[in-house]
């Protein structure tokens, strides 16, 4: 295993991150079990997970993820060391309805707290905010009719509520109950009004940031990457091989029983095509092509590329099996040649943008 630093801190993480939204969901306590025991024993010392998890979770299923790992975690207590456990307040929460909730002083403290008694641990690593719930953004396919707010007044009103955030997260490590946080899936102009905020308050800067990044979604390089890369703030890819489209298992009309985007299973009828359109589907059998071209794994490599760079921390994985866990961890150490990279660079250039 490869390890690096996260954000500004003196915490070491490995460059796979384990990902863990598919537990209560795809996976049961078993094979959640035998995926953490693996990953320790890979050296993926870095695990992430949400208090609405698991995806595409029911409310009626939100934070199951979560006591899933706290069971382990009950089990395992010793090994609680071992682990830089991260997890997110979630805006839709764990409540049975999946009403919408602010990011506010109280709300945080009470979701922390929640998420603690079901982790059976006293302090998490790294406590994200999912997304930006007090505005818009662009994530979840909101890119193609995302409207930002704008104007004095919107503006002091985001800035109020992220100043309350801020604080509330700096009393929350005073406490001992983080270690530090940071974002995900948020803007370039909100993740640079974090930082100048927590200046002004004099509390931790957010040391990391998610988002999707992948040879097919890779936006990210002409709005946040600077920001990362100039701030010391940890880039933390999500869905590196886009949620197992690159795998080019969705190809040819082929919807595997269980998989997250076959009927049924996973993604409101409305929001299905935006992943599996044919501009897609054209894309990731052109990768695919690649990959047997060159005599390679597209996976691995996808998953390579997007840690590339120092800055690009730790990549987050998801597997449904432990074929799936190992071959996607030992990614870590797949060699990105000049071919691979013009080649990549070609595909990129003919489906710019295919979902």
């Amino acid at each position: 295993m490869k390890y690096s630093t996260l954000g500004t801190t003196d915490i070491k993480i490995s460059r796979i991150c384990m990902g863990t939204m598919t537990w209560g969901k795809q996976n049961d306590q078993e094979q959640a079990d035998a995926q953490m025991n693996m990953a320790l024993d890979m050296g993926v010392n870095f695990w992430d997970t949400a208090e609405m998890y698991p995806m595409f979770a029911k409310p009626t299923e939100y934070g199951i993820t979560e006591s899933i790992l706290g069971n382990w975690m009950a089990r395992n207590a010793s090994r609680r060391s071992e682990i830089v456990l991260a997890t997110k307040f979630s805006p839709v929460g764990d409540h049975p309805n999946g009403r919408p909730r602010a990011v506010t002083r109280d709300n945080l403290r009470a979701a922390l707290d929640a998420s603690l008694e079901k982790l059976n641990t006293d302090y998490v690593d790294l406590y994200q905010l999912h997304w930006p719930a007090n505005r818009k953004h662009y994530h979840f396919f909101n890119h193609w009719d995302w409207q930002h707010a704008s104007g004095v007044e919107a503006r002091d009103a985001c800035l109020e509520n992220m100043s309350e955030t801020v604080l509330a997260l700096g009393e929350l490590i005073d406490e001992g109950k983080i270690r530090t946080w940071g974002l995900s899936d948020d803007t370039a102009w909100g993740m640079n009004q974090f930082l100048r905020l927590c200046d002004h308050h004099g509390v931790p800067r957010p040391v990391s940031t998610q988002q999707e990044y992948h040879v097919m979604m890779w936006r990210d390089e002409l709005v946040i990457h600077e920001t990362c890369a100039l701030e010391g703030v940890s880039y933390l890819p999500w869905g590196p091989i886009a949620g197992g489209l690159l795998s080019g298992k969705y190809n040819d009309g082929k919807r595997p029983e269980g998989a997250r985007y076959s009927k049924g299973f996973e993604l409101p009828d409305e929001k299905r095509p935006h992943r599996l359109r044919q501009s897609t589907l054209d894309a990731v059998a052109d990768y695919q092509d690649m990959g047997k071209r060159l005599g390679i794994d597209v996976c691995q490599l996808a998953i390579a590329w997007t840690i590339r760079q120092p800055w690009m921390t730790s990549t987050i994985i998801g597997a449904t099996n432990l074929d799936q866990l190992k071959t996607n961890i030992e990614a870590v150490n797949f060699e990105i040649t000049e071919e691979m990279t013009a080649e990549l660079a070609k595909l990129r250039f003919k489906y710019p943008a295919p979902f």
